[in-house]
């Protein structure tokens, strides 16, 4: 590249960048994804202080405490989001909105906790109760900062914003160490460090927003926040188990050791997640913008529509074959020597979010049509792939059954997707085969690495 053209392209960056706009984006992005990235920048510390079977068994309370969150949130986060634009000039019914929504969140949680002890028979007998409901306090203490967090990411106060993010990642990531180190060198000591710092950090976020929560409970409000929310809770319930899907079978088929071993690969794999996701922030505005526009804007839209989908996909391709070829070094500096068994099973999953960025993409007129009930029949259909590969699949390929299963399973999600949204005429036709091509060749590499790794290790 020459100097002239290397400086042009800095100068378009510079340009790019500067625009006000695109400043609040990046760090709107940047501080919302911060507390989320906690678990993977805490990882090689978990995996010093921790044994393989401490750090699979914490893995396994994170996917409970997911799970936690469907149960103490009930949609009501969501509902919460979208009413604040309708309220927000009626200080008292945001005010009372708000306590009413957090009033619930507080007594189901009570009776999550008080379920413990009638559902235990239930439950993994080798995990104490006082475990679960710590999972379930720690959930609803996170809700509520991420909840005032959302605030003023709607309000549009962008330094509150940013001191929220930074608390919620600070604490939640001292909070975590220090009960390994100071209440109990395993995995338990974790989750009750971590229940101890947000709750101190919820009580300090309800008493500088005192007014938030001493407000009489609205059934009027509460009853509009459910009727938005609930149609999308077995979305968000279902979506929530398919995602962890995997995970969750490991502990229940094989090892504490051998989820260790595929988290590790997980959370490396999982960068290429995070990036889907900032880019759907981009796409989703874009396309439900199109989809209400008439016939004549459509013909204006669908070039730039065209070309956002392809650099997606470019982005992302690059991105996988990118982490695939650098796990190695990755992992041995990430978690360590003992954890190198994990690049075999890197490349796979991170090919896996290729093909879940295309039932994003996919997705996206669903969601805007609001047909949930639809997407959760989708992902339903997904598990029970998952299920059945796996379960053929487990004696022969061990482990690898898992990441195969996972793929299978999304490729069958995009199936039935595409053929749903063309038969209803909800989406365009943006298929120019680039995209295809690439993900396609994306695959290939991924597959011949995983022999390589497989070979090396």
């Amino acid at each position: 590249m020459s100097n002239a053209t290397a400086k042009d392209l800095f100068l378009r960056i510079k340009t790019y960048l500067s625009d006000d706009a695109i400043k609040k984006v990046v760090t709107y992005s940047f501080f919302g994804l911060l507390p989320i990235l906690s678990g993977f920048i805490l990882t090689p510390f978990y995996t010093r202080f921790l044994s393989q079977e401490e750090y699979g068994e914490l893995s396994y309370f994170n996917i409970l405490q997911g799970y936690a969150a469907l149960i103490v949130i009930l949609g009501i986060d969501a509902s919460v989001s979208r009413y604040y634009f309708e309220f927000k000039r009626n200080d008292r019914v945001l005010k009372e909105m708000f306590a009413s929504a957090f009033q619930f969140m507080l007594f189901f949680s009570f009776l999550a906790c008080c379920a413990v002890f009638f559902i235990k028979s239930f439950l993994n007998h080798d995990i104490p109760d006082t475990i679960y409901m710590a999972i379930i306090g720690t959930t609803l203490f996170t809700v509520i900062v991420v909840t005032f967090i959302n605030y003023h990411r709607d309000n549009q106060n962008l330094n509150k914003f940013i001191v929220y993010s930074v608390l919620l990642f600070v604490i939640m990531s001292i909070s975590s160490l220090s009960g390994i180190l100071f209440i109990s060198k395993d995995a338990e000591g974790c989750i009750y460090g971590r229940l101890l710092g947000m709750l101190l950090l919820a009580l300090g976020v309800a008493t500088i927003n005192y007014r938030f929560f001493f407000q009489k409970f609205s059934v009027k409000l509460f009853t509009k926040l459910m009727l938005f929310g609930l149609p999308f809770i077995p979305y968000s319930a279902i979506g929530a188990i398919y995602d962890s899907f995997d995970r969750f079978m490991i502990e229940k088929i094989f090892t504490l050791k051998d989820l260790a071993i595929y988290n590790i690969a997980f959370v490396i794999a999982f960068l290429i997640n995070v990036v889907v996701n900032s880019l759907m922030q981009t796409y989703n505005p874009k396309i439900f913008s199109a989809l209400n526009e008439s016939k004549a804007e459509k013909e204006r839209s669908v070039p730039a529509i065209i070309g956002l989908r392809k650099n997606m996909f470019i982005i992302i391709c690059a991105c996988v074959i990118l982490l695939s070829l650098l796990c190695y070094p990755l992992i041995y500096i990430f978690a360590g020597e003992s954890y190198l068994a994990s690049v075999k099973y890197v490349p796979l999953i991170a090919f896996s979010f290729i093909l879940r960025l295309y039932f994003t993409v996919y997705a996206a007129p669903l969601f805007y049509y609001k047909k949930s009930v639809l997407l959760s029949f989708i992902i339903g259909i997904a598990m029970l792939v998952f299920l059945v590969v796996f379960l053929l699949l487990k004696n022969n390929m061990g482990l690898f059954s898992v990441p195969a299963a996972l793929i299978c399973s999304r490729s069958v999600q995009i199936a039935i997707t595409y053929l749903l949204i063309k038969k209803a005429n909800y989406d365009f036709d943006f298929d120019t085969g680039i995209r295809h091509k690439l993900s396609f060749i994306t695959g290939l590499v991924c597959i011949g690495l995983t022999f390589l790794y497989l070979y090396n290790t």
